[in-house]
């Protein structure tokens, strides 16, 4: 069993088998030009932490997933979501180990089948792959998701990342 935080999980009795906690955690700029930057994440690292990184160092694309409990290893798993945005938006392709052979793969988004609150990894490839690292790629272009019924109401101008982190933080 690999373990992000282990915050949604509850041992009501003994547990057998191996328990992995995820401790990857990292942040590289893979590639960068006039118009995206791509950014890779370890597994390990805490969502939210990531977020405020992508937002002080504007790379906007994920700030309306702010405060969403876990791992940047979990977000893909699960295709998180809130307030108009989805992981799928941003993602590029992540890095997985398979757990029957060592090997390492590379997913890309196509392969990753994201549906709503959906992916291969909770399906099909379920218990088979860890998830090392995951990819990002934001556009520099100051785009915010702010269609959301709560948010569009909210906005009558345009507002930068920090500001939209700071009320879908309040919703």
């Amino acid at each position: 069993m690999i373990l992000g935080g282990g915050r949604n999980i509850l041992f009501t009795g003994d547990f057998n088998g191996l328990i992995i906690r995820n401790r990857i955690e990292f942040v590289k700029i893979i590639s960068e030009d006039d118009k995206y930057v791509l950014v890779t994440a370890g597994a390990g690292m805490n969502w939210h932490s990531f977020v405020l990184y992508t937002i002080e160092n504007k790379f906007p694309g994920i700030e309306n997933l702010s405060l969403i409990p876990g791992c940047v290893g979990a977000a893909p798993i699960q295709n998180i979501g809130a307030y108009g945005v989805e992981i799928k938006n941003t993602f590029y392709e992540l890095e997985a180990v398979d757990l029957n052979d060592g090997s390492s793969r590379i997913f890309s988004s196509d392969e990753c089948h994201f549906g709503y609150r959906d992916s291969i990894f909770k399906q099909e490839a379920k218990n088979r792959y860890a998830i090392v690292n995951v990819t990002f790629r934001f556009n520099k272009k100051n785009v915010l998701n702010t269609s959301y019924g709560a948010i569009e109401e909210e906005l009558k101008n345009r507002i930068s990342p920090n500001q939209l982190f700071a009320m879908s933080a309040m919703l």
